[in-house]
């Protein structure tokens, strides 16, 4: 079955127009253009996809937060659909000390609309710990830097509609933004996009108006999902098929695409009794609870060189007995906290399998 990159290869001489206008697809591969490794390259004032591409050319594979998103980009470069689109206001601003990682950049469609692309998570630690902090914060730094943006690309370009989308955590700061933005700037936004990332805090759901943006705001997620189901959602979402297996199914490569659609399905029990553990285990520590049990883990894992969770999945044969030493280092207190967490952790996963 076709896959993103497919998509490109097969639709990429038709432009974007009356005849074919944008549809979810292209806003799945104007999502994942902002992972491109724009700080490897030089990026000018005023781009275009295709430019950008050629200064990507002779970049490693390892550069690229995932290897197909180095096809990815040749395709976007080459194709007559994205590869003469105007790309401009690319920042990044990380701040390790404060568990900060944001990156954007804004794609022009056309005289008229334009599609705000948010990053999620690289491999970066602290981008996965600011993930991390959502369990326990209203908001993060990223969903703040995301508003901030889109209040300023909308400032810029007044006279333009206004598209935004991200993939993981970039999916999340983009419902922030749009529905953290005021009522005027709303009314501007076409369309939301959130693949496979997290909801957001019950809390900012309660004390926005929903009304006017609500209607705009779609999700799709895999049939085996773990991050797009956390936390709390309100929008409307769609169930996609992905050929990979468990946590892999969050990679979008592995989405199955057939013509200008994404092929659906249903989500999996699998994925019900992991949605249900994690949402019953999150709601039930305190506050201070998580921000320990947060604090705790990541400092072992940055003492042991694990960049990211799944990392540690992968190879915790070999780093186990390493943060086992490390975390003997711990004080008593916060041993407590971690180890009632992982106990309340098993009996919330029996609590999930019973009940299906």
């Amino acid at each position: 079955m076709a896959n993103l990159n497919d998509y490109l290869t097969w639709r990429g001489d038709l432009k974007i127009n009356r005849k074919e206008p944008i549809n979810d697809v292209d806003g799945l591969a104007l999502a994942r253009f902002s992972y491109m490794p724009f700080n490897r390259i030089r990026v000018s004032r005023v781009e275009t996809v295709s430019n950008i591409a050629k200064k990507m050319e002779k970049l490693p594979t390892s550069v690229y937060v995932w290897p197909d998103d180095q096809k990815f980009i040749a395709l976007m470069g080459e194709s007559r659909r994205f590869g003469q689109l105007k790309v401009t206001d690319y920042i990044r601003k990380n701040n390790p000390e404060i568990a900060k990682q944001f990156s954007a950049i804004t794609i022009h469609i056309n005289r008229r609309d334009l599609y705000v692309s948010f990053m999620g998570t690289d491999e970066h630690l602290f981008g996965w710990k600011e993930d991390f902090n959502m369990a326990f914060m209203e908001s993060v730094p990223a969903q703040k830097e995301a508003l901030k943006y889109l209040k300023h690309i909308a400032k810029k370009y007044p006279w333009k509609r206004i598209w935004i989308g991200g993939h993981s955590k970039g999916g999340n700061i983009s419902m922030y933004s749009a529905i953290m933005s005021p009522e005027l700037l709303q009314r501007r936004i076409v369309k939301v996009y959130n693949f496979d990332g997290p909801g957001l805090n019950k809390k900012i759901y309660d004390d926005a108006n929903l009304g006017i943006i609500l209607p705009k705001i779609q999700s799709f997620i895999p049939q085996d999902s773990i991050v797009g189901r956390l936390f709390d959602h309100v929008e409307k979402f769609e169930v996609i098929k992905s050929n990979a297996e468990h946590f892999y199914q969050h990679d979008i490569y592995s989405w199955e695409i057939s013509g200008t659609k994404m092929v659906g399905t249903e989500v999996t029990k699998r994925s019900d009794v992991i949605d249900k553990t994690l949402t019953d285990w999150i709601e039930g520590m305190s506050f201070e609870q998580k921000k320990i049990f947060t604090d705790v883990i990541f400092r072992l894992f940055s003492k042991n060189d694990l960049n990211t969770p799944r990392e540690f999945a992968e190879t915790w044969t070999k780093s186990l007995p390493a943060v086992l030493k490390t975390y003997r280092s711990v004080s008593k207190k916060d041993r407590k906290v971690v180890t009632d967490a992982v106990k309340r952790l098993i009996r919330s996963y029996l609590a999930a399998r019973r009940s299906r």
